[in-house]
């Protein structure tokens, strides 16, 4: 039996979580300095959780009066109340973030999209189960399209990586060709604290600055706050996105590589597998960062919490060109 491993990341700032062990659950993971919601489906997004008021004006732009936790952050480490309770980085607007499988030209996707649907129609990864393995992670499991999966999500207190494993086996006796995989977001880490104070923010707040920082690392910066989130490969493997046409959940358009530029655009990393013969089975790691140096080795877990003024300026990441950036509408 042959088992092939590409590491790769993306991250997300400072994090430890608190969750209960129940199958099939949907749950909210808070640590000192991230708050995320995990969908029944291991998706990014709790939707039954409503503990995140909405107190800048999401509801006269389409939205309901709570926001479902996404990635919530605070830079200080001092939990989710106040001032913290609302600054999340992706459920804004047209809430986004999902993972997908293809085979052999098909895919079906695991994710949320405004109300745990697809505005495009994408299949979904049905049957999955997600439950808690410890006091830091979940583990999701299912099977598609002849494919067994299971990703772990992890992270750690203090840590500034929420860290996934995806393992995709094939329990068949037979090939499995045109295997892919990839993960994506819709960023918006300036909304919360921007929307109710700059004029015009309805145009602008959702723009972030967008780059394609290696081939399997992207990431996405609010111009406001300067706050970034990073989808990192780590190891190689991965083809970096930024994508307008968004929600595009197909793993294959997604291995072309789109770079849209700076705009309210969606960030991914998608991974062409192959073939898995009979009773093989690749893994593939990856972390969601904040506002963190990116991973520079196989080690998925980052502790430090840097600054976003500090991670500009090792993406080398310029605070121009948005005067031509397009936002989409949020519905």
């Amino acid at each position: 039996m042959k088992s092939t491993k590409i590491i790769l990341a993306l991250v997300a700032a400072g994090a430890a979580i608190a969750l209960t062990q129940q199958a099939n659950a949907q749950y909210t993971l808070q640590g000192n300095y991230l708050e995320v919601g995990v969908g029944y489906d291991g998706s990014i997004i709790n939707p039954n959780d409503n503990s995140a008021p909405d107190n800048y004006n999401q509801s006269g732009d389409g939205q309901a009066f709570y926001m479902h936790p996404g990635i919530i952050w605070n830079g200080a480490g001092t939990g989710f109340s106040g001032a913290y309770a609302n600054n999340d980085f992706i459920t804004p607007g047209t809430p986004y973030q999902m993972f997908s499988i293809g085979v052999n030209g098909s895919y079906a996707a695991a994710g949320y999209n405004n109300t745990y649907g697809y505005g495009d129609g994408a299949p979904r990864l049905t049957g999955g189960t997600t439950i808690q393995t410890g006091p830091l992670s979940t583990l999701t499991t299912g099977s598609y399209a002849g494919l067994n999966y299971s990703q772990t999500l992890s992270f750690t207190a203090g840590s500034s990586v929420i860290h996934f494993a995806m393992t995709l086996n094939n329990p068949t006796a037979s090939p499995i060709s045109g295997v892919a995989f990839a993960t994506g977001l819709d960023p918006d880490p300036d909304v919360f604290q921007y929307e109710d104070t700059v004029a015009g923010s309805l145009t602008d707040v959702y723009n972030t600055i967008n780059s394609i920082v290696s081939p399997g690392i992207v990431s996405a910066t609010g111009p406001l706050t300067g706050n970034t989130i990073i989808i990192q490969g780590v190891t190689g493997g991965g083809v970096a996105d930024v994508y307008a046409s968004w929600p595009d959940d197909n793993p294959y358009n997604l291995l072309s590589g789109v770079n849209n530029g700076n705009g309210d655009y969606s960030i991914g990393d998608a991974w062409s597998l192959g073939t898995l013969g009979a009773g093989d089975s690749v893994t593939i790691d990856y972390n969601y960062i904040i506002n963190a140096t990116p991973v520079t080795s196989t080690s998925p877990i980052l502790t430090g919490v840097p600054d976003g003024a500090s991670t500009l300026g090792l993406l080398g990441l310029a605070l121009t060109g948005l005067g031509l950036i397009r936002r989409k509408m949020k519905v």
